[in-house]
Formats: C-alpha cells, structure tokens, sequence
C-alpha cells in the first residue's frame, strides 16, 4: 500500500535565480526573488541599452549573473562588469545600464 507525499509548500527562503532569469521574456522588467531586511533581491534581464540616464531615490546595487555590464554615470567613464560582478549606483546618481549585448542581473534595492 503506498501513500502518497503531499506536495511540498515553496520555501520563501529560497531562490532559484537561475531559473527566473531563464522564465524571464521581456527584458528591463525585474523579477521579485526574495527579500531580506529592507532590500529587495529581484532578478532582471537586461538587452542593450536601458533608454536614458536617470535616477532612483534609494541605491541600487547590481550583481552580474551571467553576461556582461556596463554602467554608465552621467559625465563619467563607464564601469564594466563580468560574472560575478557587483556594482552599487548610490541615491541620486544619473547612470544608464548597458548589456553586452544581454545580461542576467540580481537587483538589490
């Protein structure tokens, strides 16, 4: 006589950020992964250039999960990423992502 298991309920502690990057269709539309404390963890494809420099109120910090980064600061040099990578754009700060030519990136905001 067997008994079936009942179906596992999803850990909210956990995150394949693979597997959103890979359900991800649109790029530039950042997927919620987890949060922790007050930050949010979300996962985001990026293709090309994001459209204009611009700003956020808060810092926003970039990890580089697969693909290639720049960001660009307003009047600065731009800062490449790889794999691996994590760059935070501090409150306030005019910058414009750049993939090359795609990216898979974990937003902390």
């Amino acid at each position: 006589m067997s008994r079936e298991l009942p179906a596992a309920e999803p850990d909210p502690n956990l995150a394949r950020l693979h597997a959103i990057g890979r359900a991800l269709r649109a790029p530039w539309r950042p997927a919620a992964a987890l949060t922790v404390n007050q930050a949010t963890l979300r996962v985001v494809k990026f293709e090309g250039h994001f459209a204009d420099f611009h700003e956020h109120a808060i810092d926003e910090c970039y990890v580089v999960l697969e693909g290639e980064l720049l960001v660009e600061l307003e009047g600065e040099p731009a800062t490449r990423l790889g794999r691996g990578d994590a760059y935070v754009v501090r409150a306030g700060t005019r910058h414009r992502p750049f993939a090359l030519p795609h990216a898979m990136v974990l937003l902390i905001t």
